[in-house]
């Protein structure tokens, strides 16, 4: 069985760089989801 060539230093900056994106998009989305679970409530409560 070969084993996978090592990755270079740049590449796993970049793999970094990517996964915290990653982990702030996820954080942001979250955010917007439960900015829109709010927005929900209020315009449940305008509706009555």
């Amino acid at each position: 069985m070969k084993a996978l060539p090592p990755l270079l230093e740049e590449e796993l900056g970049s793999l970094s760089d990517l996964l915290e994106e990653m982990d702030q998009i996820t954080d942001h989305l979250e955010e917007l989801q439960n900015h829109l679970k709010e927005l929900k409530k209020i315009e449940k409560v305008y509706d009555t």
